[in-house]
């Protein structure tokens, strides 16, 4: 059985640590999820009594949905590492959404939530804002919620297009959102 993990909550993984030769307030404990595209690292503590807790917090944007891997628990005590739990995880979100639709014929339709995202209006020399745009659109941002979450959403959109290369990003920014708003 997986360790389940989810997009939308954070978790708290808590377990018990029982040290043995080194001082549990000198020790660092880790949670790492791996899998095949990046590895996540989230720190924890331990209280004197040995109680390990690792906070995991939502992991909407940092991983798909349905996503697997590698989960362990690192604890380095003074000059010794130690791994002594690990096991698989598995992604998912903590709330889904299922409509049924009836059409003329009454008819019922299940419609579930779907994720899929369709971008139009970018031509060659734009398609380095497909993943941006996409990205954002899965997270459910339009034109007028960047616009009224600018002083967060812009310093992140201006970083890509720095880490791009892009020469003018002024200049790409307002293009951006000129093709945010007419998809």
């Amino acid at each position: 059985m997986s360790y389940i993990l989810y997009t939308d909550k954070p978790k708290l993984f808590e377990c018990q640590i029982k040290l043995q030769g080194a001082k549990l307030n000198e020790t660092i404990v880790r949670l790492v999820l791996e899998n095949q595209d990046y590895n996540l690292m989230f720190y924890g503590q331990i209280d004197k009594d040995g109680t390990c807790k690792v906070p995991i917090k939502k992991l909407r944007n940092l991983i798909d949905e349905n996503s697997t891997g590698n989960i362990k628990l690192e604890v380095i005590a003074e000059d010794t590492y130690f791994t002594p739990w690990q096991d698989e995880f598995n992604i998912k979100a903590s709330k889904a959404v299922t409509v049924e639709v009836k059409d003329s014929n009454n008819k019922n339709k299940v419609v579930e939530n779907k994720k899929s995202v369709q971008i139009t209006n970018i031509n060659d020399s734009d398609s380095h804002m497909k993943p941006l745009m996409e990205q954002l659109t899965k997270m459910g941002m339009t034109y007028k919620s960047v616009l009224e979450n600018k002083k967060s959403v812009f310093p992140i959109i201006t970083k890509y297009f720095t880490q791009l290369g892009v020469n003018d990003v002024k200049i790409e920014l307002n293009k951006f959102m000129k093709l945010l708003k007419n998809n």
